[in-house]
């Protein structure tokens, strides 16, 4: 089962940046493109299971 979903501290790291992704309030701003990198990063360690769980979370 842990290898569906990944480890719990990547999912948390993707829900928490897909979270502050949230609060960024236009594209052209640098902390957008700071936080659209933190999330490829996250997604990148997890399969597509874990990601479809962190994103559910961070609704």
């Amino acid at each position: 089962m842990g290898k569906l979903l990944g480890s719990k501290k990547d999912r948390d790291e993707l829900t928490a940046a897909l979270i502050d992704a949230e609060t960024v309030e236009s594209e052209d701003d640098p902390r957008a493109v700071a936080s659209q990198k933190r999330i490829r990063d996250a997604e990148a360690k997890l399969p597509m299971l874990g990601r479809m769980v962190a994103r559910d979370r961070s609704l």
